[in-house]
């Protein structure tokens, strides 16, 4: 695998749909930059050929989607958890 070749090929389509999904392009960086790095550490799963654009696009696709829906999830979460906590009042400054 020609990493540098893949990332060169995919990186700004893959930005793009990223933050097609609603991710904010900061996000859409980081989550295309996870997705380059679970492909690589994830290449011998891979079973087709990286020279097989549509194929790899894909499995590519796939992981940023995975990706994404993990940070949403992550998010949704942490809000939830933030809204279930008891509010704390603090007294107020004197003037």
């Amino acid at each position: 695998m020609d990493l540098d070749g893949f990332i060169d090929r995919f990186r700004g389509p893959l930005i793009g749909l990223v933050a097609s999904w609603g991710a904010s392009p900061r996000d859409a960086v980081e989550i295309a930059q996870d997705a380059f790095a679970e492909a690589y550490l994830g290449r011998e799963r891979f079973r087709g050929s990286f020279e097989d654009e549509v194929a790899a696009g894909a499995w590519l696709r796939g992981i940023a989607r995975n990706l994404h829906h993990r940070g949403a999830r992550r998010r949704a979460t942490a809000s939830l958890e933030a809204a279930a906590e008891p509010a704390v009042l603090r007294p107020q400054a004197c003037r």
